[in-house]
């Protein structure tokens, strides 16, 4: 099993409940931090079914190592639903604050979970307090965040958008030399209430 452990894993998706019950005690009895990957870890977030997302979440919160949690933020933050980029958002804070190479490698998670419309509204505030304390970290991850939210500002809902300004005209005030291409009026200009 463990040789082959990328196809083991599949029957947790078994149809028959007694198989996935085998499954299921037969991973948690058998394998440990060392067969546990980031790679193991996300096959099992990426199905469908919520009794394999309950394991894979005591999976990861029993075996991820912090070294391997940028990866398994990085693999997971690829991920196209709403309740697994609310539970890849969980781990922006603890494995990507103060890393503006991992801010630009989660860019696109990062502009897909904020641009979710009438959804996602855990994982929409969740990213947001990660960028808004990450763009405080240095100039780096600020003009990173500013070009997120300058992105995603044109295009969101109006309950997020004057925050996404407000935090894109604080970031602008405390990095002059931050340019946001096509946004407009100019930062200077921005009035909050």
């Amino acid at each position: 099993m463990r040789y082959e452990s990328a196809d083991a894993i599949r029957l947790l998706e078994c149809e028959w409940e007694d198989t996935r019950q085998f499954g299921f005690n037969y991973f948690e009895q058998n394998y440990g931090s060392m067969e546990w990957t980031p790679e193991m870890m996300v096959a099992v977030m990426d199905s469908e079914r919520a009794d394999i997302h309950s394991f894979g979440k005591k999976i990861v919160e029993k075996y991820l190592q912090p070294e391997d949690g940028a990866a398994f933020l990085l693999q997971l933050s690829q991920h196209p639903r709403p309740e697994i980029q609310a539970f890849a958002a969980q781990f922006l804070e603890k494995y990507a604050l103060g890393q503006p190479d991992a801010l630009e490698k989660l860019n696109f998670y990062c502009a897909t979970v904020l641009l979710q419309v009438n959804k996602g509204r855990k994982a929409k505030d969740m990213v947001y307090a990660f960028l808004k304390e990450e763009a405080l970290t240095s100039e780096k991850a600020a003009t990173t965040v500013a070009h997120i939210l300058n992105k995603v500002s044109l295009t969101t809902v109006a309950e997020d958008k004057s925050k996404y300004i407000e935090l894109m005209r604080d970031l602008n005030g405390k990095y002059p030399s931050i340019i946001l291409d096509g946004f407009s009026p100019p930062m200077t200009a921005i009035q909050t209430n």
